[in-house]
Parts: C-alpha cells; sequence; structure tokens
C-alpha cells in the first residue's frame, strides 16, 4: 500500500511539474512574438494608441499584455531625447503592418532587394529634469502614490514619412515639450541650421515601447516625492522604493 502511494504521488508530482513547465513555456512563447529588440532593449509590440512621455497602467499577466494611457503630464520644460535611425527588419516591419494595417507611411519591404525602409527610435534621457517637473504637480504624485501598476513610457519605435525620418536623424537635438492647448506632446527637432521642425505624435506610427517604473523616497522637508525612473526589468537604487507606500513618513513639523 505505501509503495502504490508513492507511486501515485511521483505520477501527480510529475503531471504537475509537467503543466508547470508547459505553462512557463507559453507564457515566454508569448513573450517572444509580442517583443523585438531596440537599442539592444526589449520592446513590447502593440497595435493600440501609445505616445512617448504617457503616464499610464500595464496589464502583464498571460494571455494579456496591454498599456492604457491614464494620462500626460504637464511639463513646462523640454525633456531632451535620444533619437537614433534603423533599418527595419521582417520581424519589426510586421509590427509596423500590424499597428498600421493601411501603411500610412507607404512604407515597403521586400526581402529580395537590398534597400530596406528605416523607422526611428526614440528615448527619454533627462530623468534628473524629467523627475523635477513630475514633482512639481501636487495632483500627479497623489495619483502615482497609489498606483504601482502605474508606468511611463520612456522609448518608443516609429514609422514616419521619410522627410521626418531624415530631419530626425539629421537633428541637433531632439526635445518632448508639452503643448498645454491641446494637451499633448510633441518632438520638437532642433537642426544645424537653427530652423526648428514639430513632429506631432499623429505624425508616427510607433509600433513598439519601453515602459520604466516610479522610485519613491522622501525630499528634505520628509514628504513623498519621486527619486528616480527606472526601466521595468531594473531594480529602484538604495533607499527609494517602488511602492511609496514603503517609503518611511516622517513629517517634521519644525520644517514645514
Amino acid at each position: 500500500m505505501l509503495i502504490f502511494t508513492r507511486k501515485v504521488f511521483r505520477s501527480i508530482k510529475h503531471i504537475f511539474m509537467t503543466k508547470k513547465i508547459c505553462f512557463f513555456l507559453l507564457i515566454a512563447l508569448h513573450i517572444g512574438c509580442k517583443s523585438v529588440t531596440v537599442n539592444n532593449q526589449l520592446q513590447r509590440t502593440t497595435t493600440a494608441p501609445v505616445e512617448l512621455g504617457t503616464i499610464g497602467l500595464h496589464e502583464d499577466y498571460y494571455p494579456y499584455d496591454r498599456f492604457t494611457i491614464t494620462t500626460t503630464p504637464k511639463l513646462d520644460r523640454k525633456v531632451r531625447v535620444k533619437a537614433v535611425k534603423h533599418t527595419f527588419n521582417k520581424r519589426k516591419f510586421n509590427a509596423y503592418e500590424n499597428t498600421s494595417p493601411y501603411n500610412r507611411m507607404q512604407l515597403q519591404y521586400i526581402d529580395s532587394l537590398p534597400d530596406k525602409p528605416e523607422y526611428i527610435a526614440l528615448e527619454l534621457i533627462d530623468h534628473v529634469n524629467h523627475t523635477a517637473m513630475l514633482n512639481e504637480d501636487p495632483d500627479l504624485l497623489d495619483y502615482l502614490k497609489t498606483r504601482t501598476g502605474a508606468f511611463m513610457v520612456t522609448s518608443v519605435a516609429a514609422a514616419l514619412h521619410g522627410v521626418h525620418v531624415q530631419a530626425i536623424s539629421n537633428a541637433e537635438s531632439v526635445f518632448l515639450v508639452y503643448d498645454p492647448d491641446i494637451s499633448k506632446y510633441y518632438l520638437e527637432i532642433n537642426n544645424r541650421d537653427k530652423t526648428i521642425l514639430k513632429v506631432r505624435m499623429e505624425d508616427m506610427d510607433i509600433f513598439a515601447y519601453g515602459l520604466s517604473f516610479f522610485c519613491w523616497g522622501e525630499n528634505p522637508r520628509h514628504r513623498l516625492e519621486i527619486k528616480d525612473i527606472v526601466e521595468e526589468d531594473q531594480r529602484c537604487p538604495a533607499g527609494t522604493y517602488k511602492k511609496a507606500s514603503k517609503v518611511k513618513k516622517k513629517v517634521n513639523y519644525f520644517k514645514l
């Protein structure tokens, strides 16, 4: 009877482990099918609207992987953007076609031809200035404090019309700018001849994006504030926390 029980237990354990392995393989396959590598970083592909600099909620449980924009932070200063031109490969072009089924940018990818269409990778790189501006908005801080599932879109891969691709790749500098009249961002392209070009978010088809989360700490007055913006596969710096609730709230009323 004891031997029979052990055999049954081993069989159940084997079935459980097999199902567990299959489940993780499915998740890995799901992630692999819905991601591309841009600037040596893994980005999620998307068919839903995504904009650089926006904040939203991310659903990341199998079989769902969705990002929903909830707010566009108001910025009174520009944020520096790293812009790099890349050539499409077949996988990335398929991601673009899924985003833009009518091929709004009129791009053509032919395996047998050496010349391939190009796209632009954009990444927010001025986290110090950016974080300072976010901390100036008390309503935004109150919103983020209770939402550990909130992320910011800090990098994107986008298809644009050829004239915009060349302008961005040849630019002296690129910035993310907030337009208070429409509560949206646009790209400010500063050319070497001192002219300025504006590229709206509607002028690009974003087919992949990268997310970052917020690390919390105390300011000198022991108030909660955002200390850093960190890519989702990284950890918060020492002394800061992803959950605002973990930060020790020691208010020094003599400094108020």
